[in-house]
């Protein structure tokens, strides 16, 4: 049987002879299996515990009820991962490691691997735990016979840890990679997306807490601590602080598809979903990105209409008339470069002047706004390009001497 100091040892942990004589067994009557509330399975490779748990299908998650349907289409537009394609929710797993390490690499193993997704109405919860370092491979096996009917993964920050992470420990154990050809979104690049203005966090905690609604009960541990306590798991054998990181698991997982439903309802219906006005005209960027200019248009004036801060209105009237300026449909550009103008928008002030110049040819308007752009500059370089057009439209206009 491998001993305690081979495990650490294959964890990246090294202890010397007076740390080794303080590591004591921990005595209890319950296995660790009953403590953590596991099953069994057995495969070619050894022994695997797990933990299954069956969410409530109207299950109330902060602002989210695990009974409404998430909209795969209106996400399959943003995330692109099925090439167009179709998929059902039954193909979709949602997938959260907590390893022994933060900074990845080959000396990183996960030891508890949580897994939702929703079958027969249901949304199932699995945690595949490692019970022993030397289990990796039975474990990793039993993963990869559980995800079989999945297509699509979902993560948060999966795309830089936890995909790479597995990757690693498939190619380590002579096994094929199961997510080889899936589908991942990684709803980090979403918040990122959408929340960025607002949020000065986008970590999933963050998100839970300002977004959703939720809030963790006294069983939480903050991530961070989460290698140390399986570490001290196997030096002790005492599971009983496991709990935590088995909720702090469970909740990201379970938070991790309320985000992926919310998503979806705002990728549907973003006026509705959304209520701070930084939130909106993030959506409207995130629109125009895609291609979808009519919805861009509408959140862009909805977001002027319930108000912004200044660099922000200004950035959106910018977007909000270059959008119109690629129509041709100049009287609305130029209706919005005006608003945004008469707030000393120096690019606004440009594109009147060029807009006037060119299109126009009213000089005199064009000489209006290029001076209005010379008095609101405050870059040198650029006050020197100005005063070139300026002199250029003097002459064109027969009042230079």
């Amino acid at each position: 049987m491998e001993s305690l100091s081979d495990r650490l040892k294959s964890l990246g942990m090294h202890l010397g002879m007076n740390q080794t004589n303080k590591i004591t067994a921990w005595e209890n009557s319950l296995s660790f299996e009953e403590v953590l509330d596991l099953q069994k399975d057995v495969n070619l490779y050894g022994e695997n515990y797990y933990h299954h748990e069956i969410i409530d299908s109207d299950y109330q998650h902060g602002i989210i009820n695990f009974s409404d349907e998430p909209d795969l289409h209106s996400l399959n537009l943003w995330s692109k991962i099925s090439d167009g394609k179709t998929f059902s929710k039954e193909s979709v797993v949602f997938l959260d490691c907590e390893t022994t390490g933060l900074s990845g690499g080959t000396g990183t193993i996960p030891f508890l691997i949580g897994l939702g997704f929703w079958k027969d109405q249901q949304f199932h919860l699995y945690q595949l735990f490692l019970h022993q370092p030397n289990a990796e491979l039975a474990m990793l096996t039993f993963l990869s016979e559980v995800l079989t009917p999945f297509q699509v993964v979902i993560t948060f920050n999966g795309k830089s840890f936890d995909i790479p992470l597995l990757h690693t420990r498939f190619v380590l154990n002579f096994m094929e990679d199961v997510f080889t050809n899936w589908g991942h979104v990684d709803m980090l690049h979403f918040a990122r997306r959408l929340w960025r203005l607002r949020l000065s966090s986008r970590s999933l905690g963050s998100i839970e807490k300002e977004i959703l609604k939720i809030t963790r009960t006294d069983d939480e541990i903050p991530g961070w601590m989460v290698p140390e306590m399986y570490v001290d798991y196997l030096r002790s054998g005492d599971p009983n602080p496991l709990k935590g990181v088995f909720y702090h698991n469970k909740m990201d997982i379970v938070s991790l598809a309320a985000l992926f439903i919310h998503a979806g309802k705002i990728m549907t219906n973003p006026i509705q979903w959304l209520d701070d006005s930084l939130d909106v005209i993030s959506a409207g960027r995130l629109f125009e990105e895609l291609g979808q200019v009519d919805t861009s248009l509408s959140l862009y004036k909805a977001a002027i209409n319930q108000g912004l801060p200044l660099p922000f209105y200004l950035d959106t009237l910018k977007r909000y008339a270059n959008i119109y300026r690629k129509q041709q449909n100049w009287f609305r550009a130029v209706q919005l470069w005006v608003m945004a103008a008469e707030n000393d928008d120096v690019d606004s002030c440009v594109s009147l002047a060029k807009y006037y110049e060119h299109r126009e040819k009213d000089y005199v308007s064009a000489l209006h706004y290029t001076e209005m752009a010379i008095r609101c500059c405050v870059d040198s370089a650029e006050v020197q390009r100005l005063k070139k057009r300026l002199h250029r439209l003097l002459l064109l206009s027969g009042f230079a001497k």
